[in-house]
């Protein structure tokens, strides 16, 4: 009977569907991720402006803050989201900045 049982699981899909999972899995579900971007010649409300909607074009970024002292961007991506360095720097440039760092935590 035990031998039914597990077949008729195995043919269904039920054995390691997702329906099926430990707590420990359920809960490691994609992070969101925060890059701190270093710039150069931000310095006005216009200069956060043009900042925040240059990058809030790409799908990925959930959010986009600027500190005007600093010269710090801090985007916020999206759980399971991504972008490259290089469209970071591209984005930065593209908008009429100098990019000089870029940190991920």
């Amino acid at each position: 009977m035990k031998k039914i049982i597990l077949s008729i699981f195995i043919m269904t899909g039920l054995v390691g569907s997702p329906f099926i999972q430990s707590s420990a899995e359920a809960q490691t579900a994609p992070k969101s991720q925060n890059i701190t971007v270093k710039v150069k010649g931000l310095f006005c409300d216009l200069c956060r402006v043009k900042m925040q909607k240059s990058f809030k074009k790409n799908k990925s970024v959930q959010s986009v803050s600027v500190n005007l002292d600093s010269g710090i961007v801090i985007l916020k991506l999206k759980a399971g989201g991504s972008i490259s360095d290089a469209t970071i720097k591209k984005i930065v440039t593209d908008t009429g900045y100098t990019p000089l760092s870029i940190k991920r935590s």
